[in-house]
């Protein structure tokens, strides 16, 4: 009996233990019975008990604790028997959990927290709980503009980007920093920040944006970039000033000039500015725009003679080298390279008068033209037929000219005229327009010769062929005569003692050593511009964002194809032997992997095919397709949506848009509302609209794809602009249109709601800078006037303009108006 009340008892206990329990092994003491039955200790906060590393003292952390089953009068104090290691506190009465001490994820990510609840009748509750601790990440910082490895042409940049912060913290500033120069960025609320003119110093620069957010989180991201004064573009002549130094470069890509420091390679724009400057003795106040790549050096008299690109009129200008005086000669000269020579000893030019043709002599005392040497009376020997390049050799007292006709080289006597043949051309040279330049090596009796490639020379005495530097153009072979860099595209030489100056179009000025060949670059760009590819073209694939830059060079069948995501490099040949195609401008469908093209005569629309680079007519005036004929295209765009092309006329009688069927080639007319001369067209898949830029009348139309239907904005920022408009660009997301009219040098734009139209970037907006200060941001761009490419990059926010005299690709920063060339 006594065994089995033992076992009754111990059934007894157990079932009391039982129930205390609170169901994680934690015991309790019941409560009074007026006090309700005590339950768990439980969270009452929704939220996941998780706290970031970086959170302040006293920062709520998500929890709040709650003794279940307790009902009034009783009230309930709690406490912490572990506050790990100080981290966290709790409120006596409300129980609410807040952070105490400092959180480190990396030490510890998660954290045990035991909480006592005590009531005020009753026995204590006590539990365990587990914090989550989250690592605090910094901010994400992009740099936009300028891009890494950038170089830019000026002493200062803006530099923008975005910033965002994983977390959702606000962003509490942002420092851009070079070379000891700090400046705070503005930031708006969408993360978007800018800093303007930060100082750059010569050659490379560290750029540093270091970002903290609200939480104290830092981030640091830097780019390097290179700040050059000016960048030698399209170099023709290269004279020797050895008085001063230096070698002056004419550059008909910046359309100035630009001077090498002999002692330290440094190149600085010159003194003068030709570009928006009035011309000195112009009755007319006639401006400079450009010089030619042509200049000619005058030592004995301190004086250099520059040839001014666009002037209708007389335009050969005299350099006092002592001074830098610019004077305009009541003289006209050809503006290619070597077309005039100086002949101090006589105070003379001798020039190529192409169309008659004849040797004309231009009297520097006088101005004064007499004709040397022509076909009809004066001089007898062979006939001059295409003269095109003229050298003076003062030892034997003669002209040496060479004649693209014949092909060769003559002998010019400058007092009876008499012409003699002295060589024709070598063996490796088949296509006469090679022949770039020539200059005369006085002192070894020679001609020198420059070819893209390779400089040969020919004997004074007996006309004999040899190969100075470069590739073997005489024999022919493959042999490179000569060490040092090679000539890439080579376009002028000048000889200056025992070397010779040769100009390349890839941006370098090599000096030759006339005994051995060896080639030294004396100036150039920075190298990573030096080797940076020049494109005629961007395009952005709306469907990827993706950047495309194309080069096509003209008279080229390789377009050269450049995928930015990936820095990827492809080459497509294309096959024009049945059909020529307009290479300045093209639009591609990525979809199917094919550009479209003007023909060659601007009578019809041709498809390349990417992959094969075989040609095909799409529609054209003669056999494919019918409707209104191709009579002055302009500018065309892919509507891949209505499966055609629209395109631009500006044919005087029925200019406008039209729209050629890409299943058959048959060509309407799209819209002619008011576009006397439209130039430019884009199409905005996103928006389903086409905008069209109109030189006519001075105004961007948006015109509507499915209903035909326009509306035009006014778009020049001021009255005082008369703009070309070449090419446009458009920014869907902001509705902001963006165009540029390369002669004048301006991109400008217009916001498509409110219509206000403004000067984005300008080099020279119509007028000289002294008169009215129209630099619209810093560094270089806009070269080349002829319709060149640019593109909207909605991921980068940035403009890409190709440029084609400038290596790599300009980028434009949309809010400064700033320009860095990109040449990753």
């Amino acid at each position: 009996m006594s065994r089995l009340i033992r076992i009754l008892t111990t059934v007894l206990i157990l079932l009391f233990i039982s129930a205390c329990s609170d169901g994680n092994g934690t015991s309790t003491a019941p409560a009074t019975a007026d006090a309700g039955i005590p339950g768990n200790l439980i969270d009452t906060d929704p939220a996941d008990n998780t706290v970031i590393e970086s959170a302040a003292i006293g920062a709520g952390t998500g929890f709040t604790a709650l003794l279940d089953g307790i009902t009034a009068p009783t009230t309930v104090t709690y406490s912490l028997t572990d506050n790990a290691g100080g981290a966290f506190t709790i409120d006596p009465s409300s129980g609410v959990v807040t952070v105490s001490g400092l959180l480190d994820f990396e030490s510890a990510s998660s954290l045990l927290l035991a909480i006592l609840a005590t009531p005020s009748e009753g026995d204590p509750v006590e539990e365990s709980f587990t914090f989550t601790i989250s690592d605090n990440f910094s901010p994400t910082v992009v740099i936009n503009f300028p891009s890494d490895n950038s170089v830019i042409v000026g002493d200062s940049t803006t530099v923008s980007g975005t910033a965002t912060d994983p977390e959702g913290d606000a962003i509490d500033s942002i420092i851009v920093s070079s070379g000891g120069n700090d400046i705070t960025a503005t930031v708006d609320a969408d993360g978007n920040w800018s800093a303007p003119n930060l100082p750059l110093g010569r050659g490379n620069n560290e750029i540093t944006v270091t970002t903290t957010d609200a939480n104290g989180e830092v981030s640091v991201t830097a780019i390097n970039v290179t700040a050059q004064a000016t960048v030698v573009s399209a170099p023709g002549s290269a004279i020797a000033d050895g008085d001063r130094n230096r070698i002056l470069v004419i550059d008909a890509g910046t359309g100035g000039i630009n001077i090498v420091d002999e002692n330290t390679g440094d190149i600085t724009p010159f003194p003068v500015d030709f570009i928006g400057g009035t011309l000195p003795g112009s009755a007319n106040a006639d401006e400079f725009n450009a010089l030619s790549g042509s200049g000619e050096l005058d030592a004995a008299n301190d004086r250099l003679f520059v040839v001014e690109n666009t002037l209708a009129g007389d335009n050969l200008l005299q350099i006092d080298l002592t001074n830098d005086s610019v004077t305009r000669l009541p003289v006209r000269v050809e503006t290619d390279i070597d077309q005039f020579a100086v002949d101090s000893a006589n105070n003379q030019l001798l020039a190529i008068d192409p169309t008659a043709p004849a040797i004309i002599a231009v009297d520097l005392d006088n101005n004064s033209t007499t004709v040397v040497s022509n076909n009809t009376g004066i001089g007898s020997g062979p006939d001059l037929v295409t003269p095109t390049r003229i050298a003076i050799d003062n030892t034997n007292n003669q002209a040496i000219v060479y004649d693209e006709g014949i092909p060769g080289f003559l002998t010019v006597d400058p007092v009876t005229g008499d012409r003699a043949l002295l060589s024709g051309l070598p063996a490796g040279i088949t296509d006469p327009t090679l022949v770039r330049s020539i200059d005369v090596d006085e002192t070894n009796n020679r001609l020198l010769v420059v070819t893209p490639t390779s400089v040969f020379t020919v004997d004074l005495d007996n006309g004999a062929l040899a190969v100075l530097s470069g590739t073997d153009v005489v024999t022919p072979s493959d042999a490179i005569t000569g060490n040092g860099p090679l000539l890439v595209d080579a376009s002028a030489i000048t000889v200056d003692g025992t070397r010779a100056l040769v100009s390349d179009n890839n941006g370098a000025i090599i000096a030759i050593d006339l005994a051995t060949g060896d080639r030294t670059i004396v100036g150039s760009n920075t190298p990573a511009l030096l080797a940076a590819e020049r494109y005629t073209n961007v395009i952005v694939d709306d469907a990827t964002g993706n950047v495309f830059l194309y080069s096509l060079i003209p008279d080229s069948n390789n377009l050269i194809i450049n995928d930015t995501a990936n820095g990827s490099t492809s080459t497509v040949v294309i096959n024009q032997s049945t059909i020529e195609i307009d290479t300045t401008q093209f639009i591609v469908d990525f979809s199917n992997n094919i550009a479209y093209f003007f023909t060659a005569y601007g009578d019809g629309i041709a498809a390349l095919n990417l992959a094969s680079g075989l040609l095909t007519i799409v529609s054209d005036n003669t056999n494919v397709g019918s409707g209104i004929e191709f009579q002055f295209p302009t500018a065309l765009a892919l509507d891949a949506a209505n499966n055609r092309i629209l395109y631009t006329d500006a044919y005087n009688y029925n200019p406008g848009v039209r729209a050629i069927d890409l299943s058959n080639g048959d060509r309407s007319i799209f819209f002619a509302d008011g576009l006397p001369w439209p130039t430019a067209i884009i199409v905005d898949a996103a928006q389903g609209r086409a905008l069209v830029a109109d030189d006519g009348k001075q105004t961007l139309v948006v015109i509507d794809l499915d209903s035909a239907e326009g509306t035009a904005f006014n778009a020049l920022p001021n009255n005082d602009l008369n703009l070309d408009f070449a090419v446009v660009a458009v920014d869907s997301n902001s509705n902001i249109a963006y165009l540029l009219s390369p002669i004048t040098r301006v991109l400008s734009s217009v916001n498509l709601i409110t219509g206000e139209a403004l000067v984005v970037s300008a080099i020279d907006d119509n007028g000289a800078e002294s008169a009215g200060g129209n630099q619209i941001g810093n560094g270089l761009g806009f070269i080349i006037p002829i319709p060149i490419a640019i593109a909207w990059d909605e991921v980068g926010q940035r403009l890409f303009v190709a440029d084609p005299a400038v290596n790599g690709i300009v980028t434009v920063e949309p809010n400064s108006g700033d320009r860095a060339i990109n040449v990753n």
